[in-house]
C-alpha cells in the first residue's frame, strides 16, 4: 500500500536553511524511523537496492535569502512530505508514531502540529484507464542514471522514466499482475509506441549535502496509442510515481512527479 504521510510544522524561531533541503527531510524520516527501530533506520540507510521510501523537499514562505540558502518565516508552517512504499512500512510508522511532538530541523526546535495521511492500494492503482495522452509534472530536480556514463541522462525519456517506475514497482508491489511481464518486451513496446508531442523543461543546478547534482524540471506530454495492455501499464506506472518519485536520489526529494490524465490537462 503507498502512502504519504503530509507533515505540518510550527518552527520555534527562523531558520536558515540551504538552498537544496531535501537531504534534511531525508534525515528527519531517518531519525524518526531510528527512535522506532535502530536496525529499521540502518536497513534504510545503508541497504544497496532501490529504497522503499522517498521525500520531498522542505515547502515553507521565505523570509530573505543569503549567498547559500534562505531565511525561513517561522511565522508560518512548514511542511514535507514522506512516501512509504511498503504495508510493512506503513505500519510501522502509523503504530509507532505519535500524533504531535518536537523535532530539531537543524538546531532550530520545531512541532509537529499535523500528519496528514493519504494512501492507495496496488490492487487501485492497476484499475487505471488507458489514455491516448497524458502528462507529467518534474516538480523537483529529476535525473536518471546511464549505465557505464558517468553522465546523467538529463531527459524525460519514455524507457528510462517507465522502465525505471517498473523497476520499483516489482520490488515493492504487492500485486503480483505485473510480474510476469519482461522488462525488455516493455523497451521494445515504449520504443515503438510512446513519445514525447511537447514539453516544457530546465536543468537545475544543485547543490545537495553530498555531491553537486544536475536535474530537469518542468513537463512532458506523452502520447501512446489506445487499445494495448501496456497502455494501461504505464498509465500505472504514472499514477504509482506520485508515490514512488522516480529517478536518482529520490530519497533526499529529487524526481516528485504528478500525473496529470488528458481531460485535466
Amino acid at each position: 500500500m503507498p502512502a504519504m504521510l503530509e507533515f505540518s510544522l510550527q518552527l520555534e524561531k527562523p531558520l536558515h536553511v540551504p538552498l537544496y533541503t531535501g537531504d534534511i527531510v531525508r534525515g528527519i524520516f531517518l531519525h524518526i524511523v531510528r527512535k522506532i527501530d535502530p536496525a529499521l533506520s540502518f536497513k534504510l540507510h545503508e541497504e544497496q537496492t532501490p529504497k522503499p521510501y522517498a521525500t520531498t523537499p522542505l515547502y515553507f514562505k521565505s523570509k530573505g535569502k543569503f549567498a547559500k540558502g534562505y531565511v525561513v518565516d517561522h511565522t508560518y508552517p512548514v511542511s514535507f512530505t514522506i512516501k512509504l512504499l511498503t504495508d510493512d512500512l506503513v505500519e510501522r510508522i502509523l503504530e509507532n508514531i505519535p500524533e504531535c511532538f518536537h523535532l530539531t530541523i537543524i538546531s532550530t526546535s520545531a512541532y509537529v502540529m499535523n500528519i496528514g495521511f493519504d494512501s492507495i492500494s496496488y490492487d487501485e492503482l492497476i484499475d487505471a484507464e488507458p489514455k491516448e495522452r497524458f502528462r507529467i509534472v518534474f516538480k523537483t530536480p529529476t535525473y536518471f542514471s546511464q549505465l557505464g556514463s558517468k553522465y546523467h541522462s538529463l531527459y524525460p525519456d519514455p524507457i528510462k522514466l517507465f522502465t525505471n517506475l517498473f523497476t520499483l514497482w516489482n520490488l515493492y508491489s504487492s500485486n503480483d499482475l505485473y510480474r510476469d511481464i519482461n522488462s525488455d518486451d516493455l523497451v521494445l513496446w515504449l520504443r515503438k509506441n510512446v513519445g514525447i508531442v511537447e514539453h516544457t523543461l530546465r536543468t537545475v543546478y544543485v547543490e545537495t549535502r553530498e555531491r553537486k547534482l544536475v536535474g530537469f524540471k518542468g513537463w512532458a506530454t506523452y502520447e501512446a496509442p489506445l487499445g494495448d495492455e501496456m497502455n494501461k501499464i504505464i498509465q500505472t506506472l504514472s499514477r504509482f510515481g506520485e508515490y514512488s518519485n522516480v529517478g536518482g536520489y529520490r530519497t533526499a526529494g529529487f524526481g516528485v512527479m504528478h500525473y496529470i490524465p488528458k481531460q485535466e490537462t
